[in-house]
């Protein structure tokens, strides 16, 4: 049996519009009413993504609290 593994995630496909599109959709769903949020640019997002900073300080730094 022949199988195949692929990872879609880079050279192949550009995921980083699905990741930001997620990103914005959390941000709205876990702000709490009124809170302020600094939403990140799609450029200073995906930068901190290839920084690896972790996506509950990409939250803390647009606005959420811990």
């Amino acid at each position: 049996m022949l199988r195949l593994i692929s990872d879609f995630d880079g050279p192949i496909m550009d995921v980083s519009e699905r990741y930001y599109q997620v990103y914005q959709y959390c941000l709205q769903k876990t702000a709490y009413k009124g809170q302020i949020i600094g939403e990140l640019s799609k450029a200073e997002f995906w930068q901190l993504k290839r920084d690896q900073v972790s996506e509950k300080r990409i939250g803390e730094m647009s606005g959420l609290d811990e």
